[in-house]
């Protein structure tokens, strides 16, 4: 077991795989937001820019931003709130940074006190709030709650009938990974997508797929006549939740995603998971129509604060 220490703020240190440890002991102790999971964290830490930090017993994140890669700062715990407050946005001021704090969770607003609430400005960030899925919903997939979906899955087992199957992945297999990342590029292709738009979210992929074994990651995929065509990786958190990090499918077949979210809710069903956390929109239009057609239960909300001027 590491005994890794966090350097005390206003000292960072860059995120390390030997992190996952100490960073855990932290966030195990509150609601899986995916922003502040070791997974999420150093997967997309695509370019070796995110770095962490203590502060009052509080863990600090140094992110970069997943769209424009500006660096903001965020933390999670809920010990001397406000003085954690002034001392991140006052470090992040005179860096040259925000002038405020990102992807703050809401156990953390919620632990504020009233007067010292009122003494920030404190506002919802819908574009990062991650959704929180049924996976009985998911599993029972009534007509009437997912309509749509329900005819898109129709759709595909019509098409592809007992040629279709599911299983959980072996990511100790390289011939797996091979066929994953294969996945990956005809989903960018079935999505007209250029290498510009898809280079971060590849490089994150891989450096889940390459430290999978480290990082406890999982996968589940989709097989037509023994070609996978969709994939999701995944882990089970703390609680019996399961975290989707990722999946990809190729879209030329139709349903395939909708055929993927009910194979995979049963699966997590067969081993007593309750929820799936499927992670934040970002704000993006059409992810979020995407996200929001698995209707989902609740949201693990969060938060930007700043001073009061």
């Amino acid at each position: 077991m590491s005994t890794l220490q966090l350097p005390l703020f206003p000292q960072f240190t860059e995120l390390t795989l030997e992190h996952k440890a100490v960073l855990e002991a932290i966030t195990n102790q509150f609601a899986s937001y995916s922003d502040f999971n070791f997974i999420s964290l150093f997967s997309w830490d695509t370019e070796g820019k995110i770095a962490v930090s203590l502060l009052n017993d509080n863990l600090v994140v140094r992110f970069t931003d997943y769209v424009d890669h500006d660096i903001f700062y965020s933390f999670l715990g809920i010990n001397k709130v406000r003085d954690t407050v002034v001392k991140l946005i006052g470090h992040s001021t005179s860096a040259g940074h925000k002038t405020y704090l990102s992807l703050v969770p809401e156990e953390v607003i919620d632990s504020l006190p009233d007067d010292v609430r009122s003494s920030l400005q404190i506002s919802q960030d819908r574009d990062n709030h991650d959704y929180i899925l049924s996976v009985d919903e998911l599993v029972r997939f009534s007509s009437n709650k997912f309509r749509g979906k329900k005819n898109l899955y129709n759709r595909f087992t019509n098409a592809h009938g007992e040629r279709a199957a599911t299983t959980e992945l072996d990511l100790s297999n390289q011939d797996i990974k091979k066929q994953l990342l294969e996945v990956l590029e005809e989903w960018g292709r079935s999505r007209q997508k250029t290498g510009a738009e898809t280079k971060n979210e590849f490089i994150a992929i891989r450096r889940c797929l390459e430290h999978q074994a480290e990082l406890g990651a999982r996968a589940f995929g989709t097989y037509v006549d023994n070609k996978l065509i969709a994939f999701t990786l995944f882990e089970i958190a703390k609680n019996n939740e399961a975290i989707i990090h990722f999946d990809k499918a190729n879209v030329e077949y139709i349903g395939v995603f909708e055929h993927l979210k009910h194979s995979f809710a049963k699966h997590m069903a067969a081993l007593n998971v309750a929820t799936i956390n499927y992670e934040q929109d970002l704000g993006i239009e059409g992810l979020r129509r995407a996200k929001e057609s698995y209707r989902p239960v609740k949201f693990l909300k969060k938060y930007t604060i700043a001073l009061n001027s």
